[in-house]
Order: C-alpha cells, then structure tokens, then sequence
C-alpha cells in the first residue's frame, strides 16, 4: 500500500502562515529593543570619560589682600587662675602679638571625575539625541596665602614660635570667607557651563547640555 503525504488544507496554511509572521514580529521585537537598550550607553560612555579626564576644573579666582593682627598669651590655669589680678599679669608678661599683610588668592571649580552614566539624561528629539548632564557643585579649593610679617613682638617670659604659621590660618580662613561672601561659588559654576560649552562648540558637538 502506497503512502501519501498529508494534505495542507487552506485552514492548516493559514495557520502557519500566521505563526511565522508571529514568530518573525517577536524575533525581530527582541533584536530592536536590545538595540535600543544598547545604543544609548554606546552613545554616552565615551561622553562620560571625556568629561571625567577634565578633572578638576578650576573656573574662577579671586585674588586677596588683607592686613591682620593676632594676639595670644598664654592663659592661668588650675588655682591660679582664681587669683585676683592673675589674667592681666600673665596677658602683660606673656602675650605676643604680630601684625602681617597676607597676598594671595582662592579659587573655585568642578570636580568632573565624578561625573558618571547616571549623570546624563538622553532626550529624543527631531534632529535626534540630545543629552543632559548634570555637572558636580562647585567647590572651593584651598587658598593661597603668602605671609609678610610687618611687625612681631614677644611676651617678657614666653616667645609664641606658632603666631606667624596661625596668622596664615587666620589669613586663609578670612580668604575663604570673603570669597563666599562674593559668591564664587555662583561665579565657579556659571563659568564652568559657559567654559565647557565652548569645548563642545570646538569639538562639533551641539548636542550636549549642561546644568546643575
């Protein structure tokens, strides 16, 4: 007896034809959207390590002059400090005094190593990708200070070896002071946008915003 292929009914067809063309649309789903997971990192990873080898970016600095005195004497202690008159008598035989221009500056930047992937922000839009990174604050950095000493005086029984190195101190803390005051923080950060648009204009990439 003699055996015959199975016939293909036009339901059977139908069927497969509509199983293909399922098995095809997730196929193709899959591969597309493994594509679109990948590309924006593709994108962007290059991005994030151009701006990370900046480094720190300084953007803005104040230059500083100040005239300072410091005073220090040492102070009574234990009994003797509840002796009328004491205070005075070791502030008149121990005190020392200096009095110092200090020159210098302070400045304020970005640390942009620690921009990363989750800094940036992808738009879509007509003419394609735009991306949004958002950039460190701005910090301080520390001060530069050189010390001039104008006048010194010692106490009758006691010389203050540390008065010049804690009138630098004092110097670069009212340097950093008055720098806040003036908003260099405001100024660092405004700069730093207006600087690294620049080098993306240079580079042909206009794509790229940044903000804080």
């Amino acid at each position: 007896m003699k055996l015959r292929p199975p016939r293909l009914t036009p339901l059977k067809a139908l069927l497969l034809f509509l199983g293909a063309v399922w098995g095809l649309g997730v196929l193709t789903g899959t591969y597309w959207a493994s594509r679109t997971a990948e590309k924006p990192v593709a994108l962007s990873a290059p991005l994030v390590k151009e701006i990370q080898q900046l480094g720190d970016l300084h953007t803005v600095r104040y230059n500083v002059h100040d005239v300072l005195q410091h005073e220090r004497a040492i102070e009574p202690k234990g009994w003797v400090s509840a002796i009328p008159g004491a205070k005075g008598l070791y502030d008149m035989t121990t005190k020392n005094s200096v009095l110092v221009t200090a020159d210098g500056g302070i400045e304020a930047g970005l640390d942009l190593s620690k921009v990363s992937e989750s800094s940036i922000s992808r738009i879509v839009t007509p003419d394609g990708t735009r991306f949004r990174i958002r950039l460190p604050r701005a910090q301080v950095y520390a001060p530069e200070v050189h010390v001039r000493v104008v006048d010194r005086k010692s106490g009758l029984f006691w010389q203050d070896d540390n008065i010049v190195p804690e009138a630098t101190e004092m110097a670069a803390t009212r340097f950093r002071e008055s720098a806040l005051k003036s908003n260099i923080l405001v100024a660092a950060e405004t700069n730093a946008i207006q600087r690294l648009n620049k080098m993306e204009q240079v580079t042909g990439n206009r794509n790229v915003e940044f903000y804080f």
